[in-house]
């Protein structure tokens, strides 16, 4: 990996399946993500530290696997009030290609409900949409 980046490949999926509460993920941080980011336990919270509203230093998450175009995935009755705050999502598309069929970069939703999703750019997704509420 490039000396600019934080390689959290494994780490940040891992943080909500293990059921942390809220993940504060590095400003400026450039996080390659080789799986998606599950949300498993209500209430839980992805957001860059400090709470950054500006482009120039929230934390991006960038889709490195070419075999992935969700990014973030947030369905089920566990993710109740989840809340995805002060980040930003590359999707990869000029790097990775379109998919299609692929999936929204973000899937939220479904029996989970109160969820927020807050000064996020999300951009170059690889399916058919950035974000899809179902």
């Amino acid at each position: 990996h490039p000396a600019n980046t934080l390689s959290l490949h494994d780490a940040l999926p891992i943080c909500f399946a293990d059921g942390a509460s809220v993940v504060n993920l590095c400003p400026n941080a450039v996080i390659p993500l080789y799986n998606n980011i599950y949300f498993t336990q209500p209430g839980q919270v992805l957001t860059t530290l400090g709470s950054s509203t500006g482009t120039e230093s929230r934390a991006t998450l960038r889709v490195a696997n070419v075999n992935q175009t969700c990014a973030v995935y947030a369905l089920g009755s566990n993710t109740a009030g989840v809340t995805i705050k002060n980040i930003q999502v590359d999707g990869s598309r000029p790097a990775l290609g379109w998919v299609q069929g692929g999936y929204a970069l973000f899937e939220i939703g479904g029996n989970g409900w109160n969820q927020v999703v807050s000064n996020v750019h999300a951009y170059e997704p690889r399916g058919w949409s950035t974000i899809v509420s179902h």
